[in-house]
């Protein structure tokens, strides 16, 4: 099994690559299940209809079913089945109610790449990234004038109260030589942990 992200060999699924670190928790999940899926076709249309990569889908077949394919042969099975990421996108109106939904909550503080990504994993929806921005530009103006500007407004949070939240953050250019520095503060009494 390999990371999608740096293509590193995982021996078996992990929650986070040793190599690059991200998280990839959906790799357990496709690590020993799914015995009724026999033929090359379905297990393709199963790892494409979870918005696997053409990278990702080759290389969960060759780990776990031993099926090698070319890049094309994939494309074209995929094009005979008819399937592909171009031509059924999610309608726009369902794009704006989730994108008005995460504006309302964290989304706020997410530029339009960050924004596409998330509509893309948490609502598992098919848009372009040019739609997501000018809906991001009709729904909050100021906010998107804001980043262009490189003007960002200061956010305030309340804290309960103590050991509610903490901040963490480290000096990583010692790392090379051995030396990790990281430092922990409260947010509500803003002493060091």
């Amino acid at each position: 099994m390999f990371c999608p992200f740096c293509g590193g060999n995982l021996h078996v699924a992990l929650s986070y690559c040793g190599s690059c670190g991200k998280n990839i928790p959906f790799l357990r999940s496709h690590q020993d299940n799914d015995p009724e899926t026999t033929t090359a076709d379905d297990l393709i249309m199963k790892y494409f209809t979870e918005g696997h990569s053409h990278e990702v889908i080759r290389d969960f077949l060759a780990a776990k079913h031993n099926i090698s394919l070319s890049l094309s042969t994939l494309k074209r099975r995929l094009q005979s089945v008819g399937l592909t990421r171009r031509t059924k996108y999610t309608p726009i109106v369902t794009v704006q109610a989730a994108i008005s939904d995460e504006l309302k909550g964290s989304g706020q503080l997410l530029g339009y790449r960050a924004l596409w990504q998330t509509l893309k994993q948490k609502y598992s929806l098919i848009v372009r990234r040019g739609d997501v921005m000018r809906l991001m530009g009709e729904l909050d103006p100021s906010a998107v004038e804001n980043r262009s500007r490189r003007r960002f407004v200061r956010r305030a949070y309340h804290s309960v109260g103590p050991n509610e939240i903490w901040h963490v953050d480290g000096y990583n250019k010692l790392k090379p030589y051995g030396i990790a520095i990281s430092g922990c503060i409260d947010g509500f009494s803003r002493k060091v942990m």
